[in-house]
């Protein structure tokens, strides 16, 4: 007669109670590894969500960014000269639809136009900077919009129509010896002067009229160089991070990550958004690696335990195949087994992460707080939290789980019937 699932269920439990030493064992080999992962990545994730959050406080929450594909240039050997390939016929195809994938919208273009070692503007549409312009009916000259803690002169030929909110130029800094390596990488708002592009000629006459100057005074002439972007509007900061962080994984997706001679680009226009998600990589990766190496430690831990309990519980197991338990019912209870004891490796490294991130938010929150309003200039004060959850921690979990089926898979032959007879002469 077969077990039941109660049945099975029940018998685990009883495994569960009466392994004690070999279950502590596995426990705390599984929580003392993953436990640091746990609480880098969640309060880590939890810190990035805050700061990006506050890189569009003052812009609405919208965060504004321009990406495109660059091409590569290199020297050319026979001509002496500086060259580029064509960029594919799909690259337009690919940024429309993952920027639609992550929620965004193109609101416009933005160019880099130099005569490559002489002048340079920023060109940008002026669908892309309504949002902080004002009347442009009013404008007399060659229309430009810069950072509002910009300063600096213009020519006479150019009038200021409106200005951008920007960070200040240090750095942020919460007195907290675990978070400032990081933030510390996070680099201020860019502050740039944008030419409005109105789609009249008189920009472009102004560039050639500049060229012919710098032509007639250094004897050589460059034609000016376009570099083309997209400017794209994400109303969720967070989709705007992932846009960028997701970047090599979609290029599985696309393909692009296997084509040569142009990079895609993803960089900050008006807030410092990227340069958050971009500063966080880093320790992403270092956190990928460890928990590679700590699944295959706890896995083999867990592997050698068991192949333990299960030489240990040969009179058991036989007793339950005498009960009319079959292979594959051996198999379920020593698995139900093993999976609670992951489960509660698991409870204890959230409950241990938790309580760790709020003794961090007790003592560093009001400092971050106070930092990032200082940094963007804000009167509002940031939300700050220490819980975020990505996708290490869900590998991680993952990984917790996936370790019963495969350690049951390489133990299989140990709860064979062949093997337990064999076993049994022994003794």
């Amino acid at each position: 007669m077969a077990l039941s699932c109660v049945d099975m269920l029940r018998l685990s439990r009883v495994a569960l109670v009466g392994h004690k030493k070999r279950n502590r064992l596995v426990v705390l080999t599984i929580v003392t590894l993953f436990f640091m992962i746990f609480i880098v990545s969640i309060i880590y994730q939890g810190l990035e969500n805050t700061i990006i959050d506050a890189s569009a406080s003052n812009t609405g929450g919208i965060v504004y960014i321009k990406t495109g594909f660059i091409q590569d240039y290199y020297y050319h050997k026979d001509y002496g000269r500086l060259t580029s390939q064509h960029l594919p016929e799909n690259t337009e195809a690919i940024i429309t639809e993952r920027i639609k994938q992550y929620h965004g919208e193109i609101i416009g273009r933005v160019s880099d136009i130099s005569n490559q070692q002489e002048w340079k503007y920023n060109v940008i549409s002026l669908s892309a900077v309504e949002d902080f312009i004002d009347n442009y009916d009013t404008m007399t000259k060659i229309a430009v919009i810069k950072s509002k803690d910009d300063n600096g002169s213009l020519a006479e030929d150019f009038q200021i129509l409106g200005t951008y909110p920007s960070t200040a130029r240090g750095r942020i800094g919460s007195q907290n010896i675990f978070f400032d390596p990081v933030l510390e990488q996070i680099n201020p708002s860019p502050q740039e002067i944008f030419v409005i592009d109105d789609g009249s000629k008189e920009f472009l006459e102004y560039i050639n009229h500049e060229n012919e100057i710098w032509r007639e005074i250094r004897g050589y002439n460059y034609d000016p160089t376009p570099v083309m972007f997209y400017v794209v509007k994400f109303n969720n900061a967070r989709d705007a991070a992932k846009y960028y962080s997701n970047l090599v994984l979609d290029g599985i997706k696309y393909g692009y990550n296997l084509s040569s001679g142009y990079r895609y680009e993803v960089k900050d226009l008006f807030n410092n958004t990227i340069s958050v998600a971009m500063s966080f990589t880093f320790y992403q990766i270092i956190m990928l690696v460890l928990l590679v190496v700590f699944i295959v430690f706890a896995f083999w831990i867990t592997v050698l335990t068991f192949a333990h309990i299960a030489d240990e519980d040969v009179a058991t197991i036989a007793l339950y195949r005498s009960m009319g338990a079959r292979t594959f019912d051996i198999y379920l209870i020593y698995g139900l087994y093993l999976l609670e004891l992951c489960m509660i490796s698991l409870v204890i490294c959230m409950l241990l992460t938790l309580a760790v991130a709020g003794i961090v938010f007790t003592f560093s929150a009001q400092n971050l707080v106070t930092a990032l309003q200082e940094f963007y200039q804000i009167a509002t004060t940031p939300r700050a939290t220490f819980v975020g959850i990505n996708g290490i921690i869900v590998l991680a979990m993952f990984a917790m789980i996936v370790t019963v089926p495969i350690t049951m898979l390489l133990l299989s032959r140990k709860f064979s019937a062949k093997q337990i007879a064999q076993k049994l002469k022994e003794r």
